[in-house]
């Protein structure tokens, strides 16, 4: 399973793929990345999290900050993104 995160000028969506199928796809405004925080608690730990990120260091920052170590939401998937650089 890979959770892939694209944030992007104007929003921020995620999806969850496994088993050759999208399985959740959601998007938000940048003000409600708070939403993410809920992903580990209802979410099966993916193999990876993938993390595209157009919108700026502050927006790829606010992003990352809910899979900082030590972040007890996220103990159970102990995931931290890898970045996608063009």
């Amino acid at each position: 399973m890979i959770l892939c995160i694209d944030s992007g000028n104007s929003r921020i969506k995620w999806a969850l793929h496994a088993d050759g199928a999208w399985r959740e796809s959601v998007a938000v405004d940048h003000a409600e990345t708070a939403k993410m925080a809920d992903l580990p608690r209802r979410l099966p730990m993916p193999a990876h999290v993938m993390l595209a990120n157009v919108a700026g260091e502050a927006a790829g920052a606010a992003i990352r900050q809910r899979w900082r170590p030590g972040c007890r939401r996220c103990a159970r998937w102990n995931r931290r993104p890898r970045r996608a650089v063009s």
